[in-house]
């Protein structure tokens, strides 16, 4: 609440400047509320940036999450002995393996049409009559213009074959292409489907036929661990750390001039968030729930390394050299484990992040302080909105009293002159 400008409207003829006296006092009393604006505003830039903080350790977490969830790295690849026959998607089911695979028929929809129509509107108007409900249900239906003024129905069967009955169009229905079963082999096992996407022979493969084997042979179908989809998910997890480090250092930088000095400079709960977080780079890798691993056990397992100024830096040499990450990591992977938590580094960034954790507690600290200054605020504004109209008062009657006194002196040298001329005269 801002503190009313001096109102003087009702001063006429004064002797002193009130609204000017009474504005340089406020000037001064109003030094403390200019102090209070500049701690709100330094607040409120705090409360930003640890915001920022708070969301790139939750990136970090996200990252490890990424390289510390096993079927991340248990999914297969298909690949092919020849193309042209067939294709395939998995799921996290499918499981690695050879399959021999044989194709001699495709699936084909059961095609009908139906002609003599004069209008689009009037093929229209057949296809919605209720009597067409069951060929509705059986079929896409699609309206083309064959010449002039002659209209078609063509009928696509959804699934299976259909016959259409008349049912008031200009002429008999007319099947154009009979339906027919997709006809194939699986590691010898013989299976027929309506259509040419099978998705339930092979758990978690979705096979897609789109052709036939003849003159080929079977074709052979490998599923196999994808190479290395270990890569993206170690960068993610060295931006996500270095852009964590890079906020910290540049928001809790020490200096003597305020220009470059950081907002949380000093900021011992940052400083033991980041302590955290470095120490746990340093234990081993373990398995899951701690478990010891055998042979290679630092970052360098990742092909990782912490540089002198506290950076993460993938090394492609060392991931290189790590030709058993992948395997090791569709097994579980724990990084910074500690025994006496039983918690991993993800673990305990989500109890930071938590209501109640460190850094959870160290924003509602923040806004806490901002609200109690808010209302040191709005208190120290009402009592300079009483001390102004206080002190205007006070002016105003003593330019009041002033004026009085004018008044009378002005009377008294009157009378005086009067007084005076009177006496010369006699």
């Amino acid at each position: 609440m801002a503190t009313p400008p001096v109102n003087t409207s009702s001063v006429s003829n004064s002797k002193i400047d009130v609204a000017g006296i009474v504005g340089q006092l406020m000037e001064v009393e109003r030094r403390p509320l200019v102090k209070l604006d500049a701690k709100i505003s330094t607040t409120d830039v705090k409360i930003s940036t640890l915001g920022q903080f708070q969301a790139k350790l939750g990136a970090v977490r996200d990252a490890l999450n990424g390289l510390q969830t096993a079927t991340n790295f248990t999914a297969v690849e298909p690949t092919f002995s020849r193309t042209g026959v067939l294709t395939a998607t998995t799921s996290s089911a499918a499981t690695a393996g050879i399959h021999t695979i044989e194709v001699t028929q495709l699936a084909r929809a059961n095609i009908w049409k139906v002609e003599g129509f004069a209008s689009d509107t009037a093929a229209r108007a057949w296809l919605n009559d209720a009597a067409q409900s069951t060929v509705r249900d059986a079929a896409n239906a699609t309206i083309i213009k064959v010449a002039g003024n002659s209209f078609a129905v063509w009928l696509t069967a959804k699934a299976g074959a259909f016959t259409p009955a008349q049912n008031g169009a200009p002429s008999l229905p007319v099947e154009v292409q009979a339906a027919q079963t997709a006809a194939f082999t699986v590691n010898g096992f013989s299976y027929t489907r309506t259509s040419n996407t099978v998705s339930d022979v092979i758990e978690g493969v979705t096979l897609n036929l789109s052709g036939l084997s003849t003159g080929g042979g079977a074709v052979t179908m490998t599923l196999a661990p994808s190479a290395m989809t270990a890569k993206p998910r170690i960068e993610a997890l060295v931006t996500a750390f270095n852009e964590l480090q890079t906020l910290y250092k540049k928001e809790t930088q020490p200096s003597a001039e305020a220009a470059t000095r950081g907002i949380l400079n000093s900021d011992s709960t940052l400083a033991a968030i980041m302590r955290e977080v470095l120490g746990a780079f340093a234990r081993p890798l373990t398995g899951v729930g701690g478990a010891s691993l055998s042979g290679q056990k630092d970052l360098t397992l990742l092909g990782l390394k912490l540089t002198d100024t506290g950076f993460l830096q993938l090394d492609e040499s060392l991931l290189a050299k790590a030709t058993d990450l992948q395997s090791r990591l569709a097994g579980g992977l724990r990084i910074g484990f500690d025994s006496t938590s039983s918690k991993d580094l993800s673990q305990k960034i989500t109890d930071m992040l938590t209501v109640g954790g460190l850094m959870a507690e160290r924003v509602s600290r923040e806004r806490g302080a901002k609200v109690e200054l808010a209302k040191r605020k709005t208190t120290l504004e009402m009592k300079l909105a009483n001390v102004q109209t206080r002190l205007t008062s006070q002016f105003a009657a003593l330019d009041a009293l002033l004026f009085k006194l004018s008044n009378t002196s002005e009377a008294l040298k009157s009378a005086l002159d009067a007084l005076t001329n009177s006496q010369k005269k006699d």
